[in-house]
């Protein structure tokens, strides 16, 4: 368990391919991290596949 800012630092440290911002994938338009959510980058030709997933916990 962690928190979203934590979440980023992690995303961030890991460099994985095709993550610009990990805020870009947490954070709707309006920069809100909705309570859940789940995003996959998929690339078949690198053979690249993750995915993250969270839920916020009260």
């Amino acid at each position: 368990m962690t928190d979203i800012d934590e979440l980023h630092q992690t995303l961030t440290v890991l460099d994985l391919p095709g993550l610009r911002n990990p805020a870009d994938i947490t954070a709707d338009a309006d920069g809100i991290v909705p309570d859940s959510g789940k995003f996959r980058h998929v690339d078949v030709d690198d053979g690249f596949d993750w995915s993250v997933t969270w839920t916020k916990l009260v």
